[in-house]
């Protein structure tokens, strides 16, 4: 008999928001279930800010993803912004995916993506090679009835805060697909360096 097949984890990494951000978009969401639209939504809890989606990948594989976190971590800056408007992936007759936009100094976030982007690439690992747009997933559209009333609500809402973001840590996910959706657990996690103290002179 040949050797039993190893199991596949489905992983990405990802930055956590806080409990009062996912509290919000859950409220937007509810009104948007109100709609004659088929979407399939993200679990308040899940909502989070995806900057690799690696897929399935094999479990031996998880050590080299760490270290690619810890590297990407070691040097990266502290950022923050706030979570600003909604929107839509796909043209307005066919929308595919509901978000939450991200806006502020975001420059540390891209580079901290590019940077594990290319060592998950050294790697061996394939990934998505469209650019990144930072945004938290609210729902998957799966028909496109409702895009009209859909597009008119969302409009509503493109300049509506719906709380801060700061990101100081790397976490690699584990997504385990459920019957009642998605479940996920934290792997491990890279903390940032702490923001350099600056010290002040008074010249005066």
């Amino acid at each position: 008999m040949g050797k039993p097949e190893t199991e596949l984890i489905r992983t990405f990494i990802a930055v956590a928001i806080s409990s009062e951000a996912q509290q919000k978009l859950a409220a937007v969401q509810n009104e948007l279930k109100r709609l004659p639209c088929h979407i399939g939504w993200v679990a308040p809890r899940n909502i989070h800010l995806t900057l690799v989606f690696l897929g399935d990948i094999f479990p031996e594989r998880i050590d080299a993803v760490k270290a690619v976190l810890e590297s990407a971590a070691a040097t990266a800056l502290e950022c923050s912004g706030e979570i600003n408007g909604l929107g839509s992936f796909g043209s307005p007759r066919h929308p595919r995916v509901i978000w939450a936009g991200l806006t502020g100094h975001l420059d540390p976030l891209l580079q901290v993506q590019a940077q594990l982007a290319t060592g998950l690439k050294t790697q061996g690992f394939y990934l998505d090679e469209r650019p990144f747009a930072p945004h938290l997933t609210l729902g998957r559209l799966r028909a496109a009835k409702g895009a009209a009333e859909l597009g008119e609500i969302l409009g509503k809402y493109r300049d509506m805060k719906f709380g801060g973001f700061t990101v100081n840590r790397l976490r690699l996910m584990r997504s385990l697909l459920t019957a009642h959706g998605p479940e996920y657990t934290t792997l491990h996690q890279a903390a940032f360096p702490p923001p350099a103290i600056v010290e002040r002179t008074d010249d005066t």
